[in-house]
């Protein structure tokens, strides 16, 4: 077989590989374009108090708590280090140690820490893709190839989507759990439930727990389907079911379980962190009043 006919075969697996390598230096031109600071309004919100704990991770390897100067805003005792959706600035902490390997500093390693979000972005992007592939082939819609690799553009070349994945923020990666989250529900609805498919929604559960508090609704509704879908509408054998269950629970009780554990240690009991870090605030809110004083 000769390229040609190797090229034909694989057509549409070039085309996607073609288009993610497109899409991947699109969201690079938006890292470079987003100014690196809150100076303009243009920059990334929040991006500077993101970066503490990518930061924090990268020099003392260990994650931080709220408690640790480095990692807290000079304003209101804020510190996202009390939060146990650490993903993100794990793997920023990654590219920002990388980075370093090769002299780079100041601003450039803002733009390494960027490279999560860009990760983040091509997985939604290609996420967004097999949801339209699955659609268009229950459906028997011809040229399903084709809407994958439509969706898949319409969503990299939308300007805001785009700018989210270009700075330092978790709602990147809550939008690629939840997209993970939707391909593994509708493979497992429209296709039948297999362990591929219950290991790719407990997958996307995980992003999604480690990545924002406001994916969270998307995890207990994907839950509830695979459950309903898998235990009640499906003819699936009861000793399969509890297979499909442990692919499901497998990556959010290694990977993220651990994470809240360690919340409860720290912060007495406060698995989210949130209290704790209210108290800290209003703490810090009661002695700037009475230094005003």
């Amino acid at each position: 077989m000769n390229l040609w006919h190797l090229a034909i075969k694989h057509r549409y697996r070039i085309a996607t590989v073609l288009l993610l390598v497109t899409v991947f230096c699109w969201f690079m031109a938006w890292v470079f374009h987003v100014p690196p600071n809150l100076i303009s309004a243009f920059s990334g919100p929040d991006e500077n108090l993101r970066m503490l704990i990518p930061k924090y991770i990268a020099a003392h390897g260990t994650l931080p708590t709220g408690y640790d100067a480095e990692a807290i805003g000079p304003v209101g005792n804020w510190s996202y280090a009390f939060y146990p959706q650490l993903l993100g600035a794990i793997i920023s902490a990654m590219f920002i140690k990388l980075a370093s390997l090769f002299g780079v500093s100041g601003d450039g390693l803002i733009y390494a820490a960027r490279l999560t979000s860009v990760l983040f972005g091509l997985v939604s992007v290609y996420c967004v893709g097999k949801i339209a592939e699955t659609i268009a082939q229950y459906k028997r819609v011809r040229g399903v190839k084709l809407f994958g690799l439509g969706a898949m553009a319409l969503l990299a070349v939308w300007p805001q989507f785009a700018y989210l994945s270009a700075y330092v923020n978790n709602d990147i990666i809550a939008f690629a759990g939840v997209a993970i989250i939707t391909f593994a529900v509708l493979k497992g609805v429209l296709m039948g439930w297999n362990r591929r498919a219950a290991f790719l929604l407990g997958a996307g559960a995980t992003v999604c727990i480690l990545g924002y508090t406001n994916a969270y609704g998307f995890v207990l509704m994907g839950g509830i389907v695979f459950l309903i879908s898998a235990f009640l509408l499906q003819k699936v054998q009861k000793g399969y079911r509890l297979k499909l269950l442990a692919s499901v629970a497998l990556l959010p009780l290694i990977i993220a379980a651990p994470f809240y554990i360690r919340n409860m240690v720290t912060y007495k009991g406060d698995a989210t962190g949130v209290a704790t870090f209210q108290a800290r605030t209003a703490e810090w809110e009661r002695a700037n009043n009475r230094s005003a004083q």
